[in-house]
């Protein structure tokens, strides 16, 4: 073969493939969320079939808990929004069956306005909103860029609540979401959509789901329960005990992400009026809000608030207030002695083992089974 026909031949090639890609990219480059995370996606519809299974590794789960949102037939009985701190939170738990958890590790404020609008969007509103309120919301400088997969869900909602009443909702996230009007050439020619489209035909061809039985007497590890809830064995639990204050006090040391323990600047006006304006429209049509604040080691929650920038005391305050003008009930406290935890009641600074989480929830779950049991099925 001469050089001139190998230069045609390969000259030939780089353009049927530059095509190709253009017109695949054209077609099927630019996916939205719907169509991304098939993996999140195929565990969602093993959720809501009502299938508990053993989570596969690298389970995105801000991008599980919204496709779930998208995928569920009917309305929750009750929704609950939270962090790590309340995945464990389960219909067994609360006493309810119909409950779905929608807690993601590191969960936002943000992450659960758009959580809260999937499911409104579908008309699936539960009869009663379980929201675990962490310190983080209304720290400005905490943004994990989770709510970026459904970026303009939360756009939309920001807007949505600004304009529900007044005075004016200052745009916080608006300005930071920037999405392409137009694939630029370099996206056109890209062939990471078609190796991400490869990669999602062979995940869905080969994922085979691993069911679990939460109520066998020697069930795995970690179960991902059918309502969305995460169960451990017994047996972890117990083991984590008597090193939970060593752990703690350990993690305070380390400190590494001070938002966990409220430690920062201030808490953000434009944050907390947000929270309100939310709070307020999951309770729109009667339906009853409960929040809930989880507890922090005793061995390390007197050095936590001792931090010159700790606002878990101001916060505490401001949701009592908040609580007693909207007629909303606020359960726990992020201070372990007001709610009678011990060291005995954690597995880390602060997660509770499921014994300490169904003593926290035993007065909310008592209020709950009773508003519940009292108030009408919407239709």
């Amino acid at each position: 073969m001469t050089l001139r026909r190998f230069l045609l031949l390969f000259g030939l090639a780089v353009l049927v493939a530059g095509s190709a890609l253009l017109v695949f990219n054209g077609f099927r480059g630019r996916r939205g969320p719907d169509q991304r995370n098939i993996l999140e996606r195929l565990v969602a519809r093993q959720i809501v079939e009502g299938h508990s299974l053993i989570p596969p590794p690298g389970l995105d789960e801000a991008a599980l808990r919204w496709h779930v949102a998208q995928q569920l037939t009917k309305a929750p009985v009750v929704a609950v929004l939270g962090s790590s701190h309340s995945l464990r939170i389960s219909g067994p738990v609360l006493g309810v069956s119909g409950l779905q958890n929608f807690s993601i590790s590191g969960g936002n404020l943000t992450e659960h306005i758009v959580t809260t609008s999937l499911l409104a969007k579908r008309g699936l509103n539960p009869r009663a909103w379980v929201i675990i309120v962490d310190p983080w919301f209304f720290d400005r400088g905490t943004d994990f860029g989770m709510w970026k997969l459904r970026g303009a869900v939360l756009v939309a909602a920001e807007r949505r609540l600004d304009h529900i009443k007044r005075p004016y909702l200052p745009a916080i996230f608006g300005p930071r979401w920037h999405p392409s009007a137009q694939a630029g050439l370099a996206e056109r020619f890209s062939i990471s959509p078609l190796v991400d489209w490869v990669d999602d035909v062979a995940r869905e061809f080969v994922y085979r789901p691993t069911l679990a039985d939460p109520s066998a007497p020697n069930p795995p590890f970690l179960i991902l329960r059918s309502d969305g809830a995460y169960q451990v064995a017994q047996d972890a639990d117990n083991a984590s005990e008597p090193d939970s204050t060593e752990i703690a006090e350990r993690q305070f040391i380390q400190d590494i992400d001070r938002n966990r323990y409220g430690n920062f600047e201030r808490v953000d006006a434009d944050l907390w009026r947000l929270f309100e304006r939310w709070i307020d429209d999951c309770g729109n049509h009667g339906t009853p809000v409960f929040l809930l604040l989880t507890p922090y080691h005793p061995a390390i929650y007197g050095k936590i608030i001792a931090q010159p920038d700790n606002q878990l005391r101001k916060i505490h305050r401001m949701l009592l207030a908040f609580a007693a003008r909207r007629h909303l009930r606020l359960y726990g406290s992020y201070n372990p002695a007001k709610v009678g935890m011990t060291a005995s009641d954690f597995f880390d600074g602060d997660h509770l083992n499921e014994a300490g989480l169904r003593r926290l929830c035993k007065p909310l779950a008592a209020d709950l089974q009773t508003t519940l049991a009292n108030e009408p099925v919407k239709r």
